[in-house]
């Protein structure tokens, strides 16, 4: 069954990040533990991980825009699930696939190896709240 990926929360005091880059298209098919996407704070870069094999089916938020934790930004299923019409999937999900984002301006923020995966558990965490 579709399922909403959210944004994960990346630090404790963190209610907002940048999704910096989707790092698999739409319809890309995404390993356990593999990097989807790369979000950044104002203290670090981190890579949001699957927790699951799955298959990327639409991509709700653009590379650059500023989102609040718990925010849809991704539609997924399994591998070999078949989808038919996901813009009916994200309405009965209670999703507008054009939901307004800002885009953010970029700036240099320190890189850690960092990884979220999507159910919001911590694979290694190497950003500490300063």
């Amino acid at each position: 069954m579709p399922e909403l990926l959210r944004l994960p929360g990346v630090a404790a005091d963190t209610t907002e990040a940048v999704l910096a880059e989707w790092l698999v298209e739409e319809g890309a098919e995404v390993a356990a533990a593999a990097a989807i996407a790369t979000v950044e704070t104002d203290k670090a870069a981190v890579d949001i991980e699957a927790d699951a094999d799955l298959r990327l089916i639409r991509l709700l938020v653009p590379a650059g825009a500023r989102i609040e934790v718990g925010t849809p930004i991704a539609l997924v299923a399994g591998p070999r699930e078949e989808v038919g019409d996901a813009d009916a999937v994200l309405r009965d999900l209670g999703v507008s696939a054009e939901a307004p984002v800002e885009i953010a301006e970029r700036r240099d923020v320190d890189r850690k190896s960092t990884r979220l995966n999507s159910s919001h558990r911590c694979i290694s965490y190497a950003v500490f709240c300063l």
